[in-house]
């Protein structure tokens, strides 16, 4: 039974097997290695701590629960290891989403504890044993894309790059814009990342050479840092640097489960943020705040549930749903009668809505044009709007706030949109569509029930 134990322990902590047979020169090169990545890892947990809004001691944190694991478990480098800076790239996407400094500090923390459950079961599952059943050329194709995406994030940091980028964007079009809007290389950075990777492929080369054993990136890196000590020691050059390693660790606690967290984070790691076809720097306008499309109605409806679902929209009681026919026509003629909220004039409807003769052909950043009478803009064209009514008839005889037909194949939709004529973009125009359908001019605008009124 002892002898059965100890294999197993053995097995599932490799670590710990691999003392039986443990000397000196194993304990000189486990040494600099452990040093080497301490030097590595410790400021890159402390610089993205910091990206994330974090104490820079959780960035510590984390370097020290990392590499313990991943030298208790002896992971493997295909699948655990290697897309350690990867997996960042991945959580700085999706905190990306996130609003709120202390909301997306408790997400980064809540995140980090999932890739860290996930990837402790791949190491314990031995998972990583399944590269041996896959063929090379899928191993091949997957480090060789993983090392492009890593050199595309980390070339601005090589070259000194001062572009700040939209995180909505698409990895490729951040990595297009950073390397053509930047003010030009920050050449002193370039010199320290140059000369970091020269002395290290230099004492890689001597090694071989020689046949010794000297750890080429930890004296890399303690020499470059030495020699900028040394030439700038009040930091003229603003070459960056992460602040100094905490000397205490924070106490350890689980951080809050969050199910509505989780959701918005899968979501926005997995599928994007938004899902509209017109997107602000596709167009050529970085700062363009332009209203989502191409979500069918019962996308906007579990949006409304999802956003209602935050922990802190259900504390204050607020409700968010799509508004009905009659709401969102009251919401847009504020009490007139004509043809458009402001006037019969067809004329006049470039100066509040865009339509065909006006949108070249797209959606365009809302609020660009005037707002009726309650300062709701873009209620004539942009983008069609759903409406929580099946379509159908209206009621005969007058109503008070009616909730349309009980059911029917096809929702309301209002407002006209950017790639119709300015007659179908009038007030009391309506049409219909499915459900499911999505398109590039339809869109949605909330409603909400508030016992507390409107947040700000």
């Amino acid at each position: 039974m002892s002898e059965r134990f100890t294999e197993t322990l053995h097995r599932w902590v490799p670590a710990i097997g691999s003392l039986r047979g443990y000397n000196a020169s194993m304990f000189r090169r486990d040494f600099f290695a452990g040093v080497t990545v301490a030097a590595v890892a410790v400021p890159q947990a402390i610089a993205y701590a910091k990206i994330f809004g974090m104490p820079a001691e959780m960035g510590l944190y984390t370097a020290i629960v990392m590499t313990s694991v991943g030298a208790m478990l002896d992971s493997s480098k295909q699948l655990i290891n290697g897309p350690t800076n990867a997996i960042s790239i991945a959580m700085l996407s999706a905190l990306a989403s996130i609003d709120g400094d202390e909301r997306r500090r408790s997400a980064a923390i809540l995140m980090a504890l999932l890739v860290g459950l996930i990837q402790t079961a791949i190491s314990l599952g031995r998972f990583g044993d399944l590269s041996r059943f896959i063929s090379k050329a899928v191993i091949v194709g997957f480090t060789l894309g993983a090392s492009a995406l890593l050199l595309m994030d980390q070339l601005k940091n090589v070259l000194g790059l001062q572009v700040t980028t939209d995180p909505h964007d698409h990895f490729l079009l951040r990595f297009w814009k950073t390397i053509n809007s930047s003010e030009g290389v920050h050449w002193p950075t370039f010199f320290v990342a140059l000369s970091t990777a020269a002395i290290a492929l230099g004492i890689r080369w001597f090694n071989r050479r020689f046949s010794i054993w000297l750890p080429e990136f930890l004296i890399a890196i303690v020499a470059v840092s030495a020699g900028l000590y040394w030439m700038d020691p009040l930091r003229e050059l603003q070459v960056k640097l992460t602040e100094s390693v905490p000397s205490k660790l924070p106490w350890f606690s689980l951080p809050a489960w969050d199910w509505m967290m989780v959701w918005e984070l899968s979501g926005s790691a997995l599928i994007g943020k938004n899902p509209s076809h017109f997107q602000g720097a596709i167009v050529g306008n970085e700062n363009a705040d332009l209203p989502v499309e191409q979500v069918s109605w019962d996308d906007a409806v579990a949006f409304c549930k999802k956003l209602s679902d935050l922990p802190d929209e259900k504390k204050a009681g607020r409700v968010y749903r799509l508004p009905t026919e009659a709401e969102w026509e009251y919401a847009c003629r504020v009490g007139s009668k004509t043809a458009y909220s402001f006037d019969d004039e067809e004329g006049l409807l470039p100066e509040y809505g865009w339509f065909n003769r006006n949108s070249s052909d797209r959606t365009h950043t809302v609020g660009l044009l005037e707002p009726n009478a309650w300062g709701l803009y873009d209620m004539h064209g942009n983008v069609w709007e759903w409406c929580r009514d099946w379509n159908g008839e209206y009621p005969k005889g007058a109503v008070s706030d009616p909730t349309g037909p009980t059911k029917g194949s096809h929702r309301v939709i209002r407002g006209g949109c950017w790639i119709l004529e300015a007659a179908l973009c009038r007030s009391a125009n309506r049409h219909g569509g499915s459900p499911s359908s999505r398109s590039n001019f339809n869109g949605f605008r909330l409603a909400l029930n508030s016992p507390s009124g409107i947040p700000k």
